[in-house]
């Protein structure tokens, strides 16, 4: 079941002044917790993914959260942005779906494990320590599940 982008986009803004006044890192980051809580608990009731949970921008005027949704029979507990982009980009790195939650090394990080592209050249990666997600580029992605990345053509033009 495929459910338009414009309809799993959920965007929250708080305008008002006396809550501005109030408005603390601290504070937004309470707030954000609880969001993706409710969040969480709605999207399991429709069996919808929340994918990497909610996106939260603020400034001295504004407060903003955004959150994408996928259906779980489609994309299992994979964010859904990270599976459409895996499945437009990852033919260039060799990456494929059966590679999503294969787990690598990274030197600094300690064991990762692959959940999707982020981008074009972005793959993403879970730290399985902390369950913290990072952003890694693809190509280095792809060489440590021992991939080869498809050489790409000069630009001539």
């Amino acid at each position: 079941m495929y459910i338009p982008q414009d309809q799993c986009r959920i965007a929250l803004s708080i305008d008002t002044l006396e809550i501005l006044q109030m408005l603390t890192a601290a504070k937004v980051k309470t707030i954000h917790a609880d969001i993706d809580a409710a969040l969480a608990a709605v999207a399991k009731k429709h069996g919808l993914n929340l994918g990497r949970g909610t996106h939260i921008r603020y400034n001295a005027e504004t407060f903003k959260l955004t959150a994408e949704f996928g259906d779980k029979s489609s994309t299992g507990e994979v964010d859904p942005k990270f599976l459409m982009n895996l499945k437009r980009y990852g033919w260039e790195f060799d990456l494929d779906e059966k590679d999503i939650g294969k787990t690598f090394n990274v030197d600094t990080l300690g064991e990762c494990k692959f959940t999707g592209m982020s981008g074009r050249i972005k793959a993403g990666i879970t730290q399985l320590s902390t369950g913290k997600g990072y952003v890694m580029r693809a190509e280095a992605v792809a060489k440590k599940l021992g991939k080869k990345p498809i050489a790409r053509l000069p630009n001539f033009a």
